[in-house]
């Protein structure tokens, strides 16, 4: 029985190798707005001031060490008393008075101790609490960089989504295969740093020849391909293969999400239209260059070197967009970016002057 157990383990293995299907789940994303982001940083923020704050007012807990101390002094001051009245006693009295007031000092020398005892409790609770407070003042620091990091290169990835089309990873899409992905709502940009599977780029291709709203619904059934093992009858087969699509799609509308409503939105659209153009004019030069050589080569890579300069002008001028957006709503929120946290590309970006 165990080794039947065993033989189809393996069986069951080996066909979900041969589907490239892993057991990965579709991610529901959480969407975050501008405004939650510039709400978030401000609760940030005002933890981390309400830290220092506390931290600066610490103080040693002195109410034992002060008890103790007044019950010294006290006991010093009975000593004072007797001392002060011993003259003109009886030899006996002055000996009682002398018995008395020995028995006072040996209480104050108890005391004394206790009080250097109370001060080493005192002190190691105080150095305690301050440290217990400054690591929650770093951790809440880290929190604050992090997040203006990752809300930074998120903006930057909306925005400034359209790229040069080239190989990604060690793969080219074909033309069917791109307006497959461009079917699922996807551009080549999406794709940066991802790995895909034959399956998936045959899947791709495939999904060319169905129309928009097929694939959006994935309505789509009756694709098999014996050898990759694909038999889809269903549209939650389709969704299971292309999952990998399906979450870089959520996570592009979760970041999209994060610049609706406002200006950024106008700012990604002037990005879009001038990139489009001069990207697709970059694309045909370089086909082009292929093709031809001599005087006529080199008018190309001047006007080649111009696309990329302006390219890279526009680059310029979208960040100094989101910088604006970004210190204006910082400023309207009245949101000041604590002096620890380096400089960065667009919320704590140095002045002009500087």
């Amino acid at each position: 029985m165990n080794n039947i157990g065993s033989i189809m383990g393996g069986l069951i293995g080996a066909i979900s190798n041969a589907n490239n299907v892993s057991t990965e789940k579709i991610k529901e994303l959480k969407i975050l707005t501008m405004n939650e982001v510039f709400n978030e940083l401000k609760e940030k923020i005002n933890k981390y001031n309400e830290l220092s704050r506390n931290t600066e007012n610490l103080g040693l807990n002195n109410s034992e060490v002060a008890k103790i101390e007044e019950e010294i002094r006290s006991l010093k001051a009975k000593i004072d008393e007797l001392n002060s009245s011993i003259e003109g006693k009886s030899k006996i009295e002055k000996m009682k008075m002398t018995l008395n007031i020995t028995s006072i000092e040996s209480e104050i020398t108890l005391k004394e101790m206790d009080l250097e005892e109370e001060k080493k409790k005192a002190k190691k609770d105080y150095d305690s609490r301050i440290q217990s407070s400054n690591k929650k003042i770093e951790d809440t620091k880290k929190e604050i960089e992090s997040f203006i990091k990752v809300t930074e290169e998120s903006l930057e990835k909306i925005v400034k989504n359209l790229s040069k089309k080239e190989e990604i990873n060690n793969f080219k899409l074909t033309t069917l295969q791109e307006q497959g992905l461009n079917k699922l709502g996807l551009s080549v940009s999406d794709l940066s740093g991802i790995k895909l599977t034959n399956t998936e780029l045959w899947l791709l291709e495939k999904l060319s020849n169905y129309s928009d709203e097929g694939v959006k619904n994935f309505n789509i059934v009756g694709l098999n391909n014996i050898s990759m093992g694909i038999n889809i009858r269903k549209s939650d087969d389709l969704k299971l293969y292309l999952k990998k699509f399906i979450n870089i799609k959520n996570n592009k509308i979760a970041k999209e999400k994060l610049i609706e409503g406002t200006d950024l939105e106008e700012t990604k659209k002037y990005y879009d239209n001038i990139m489009k153009v001069e990207l697709l004019n970059l694309e045909n030069i370089e086909k082009e260059e292929v093709r031809i050589t001599g005087e006529e080569k080199k008018k190309l890579e001047i006007k080649k070197e111009a696309i990329e300069n302006k390219i890279n002008t526009v680059n310029e001028m979208v960040d100094e967009m989101i910088k604006e957006v970004i210190k204006e709503e910082l400023k309207k929120r009245e949101i000041v970016i604590p002096s620890f946290v380096p400089v960065t590309k667009y919320f704590n970006a140095p002045n002009e002057e500087e």
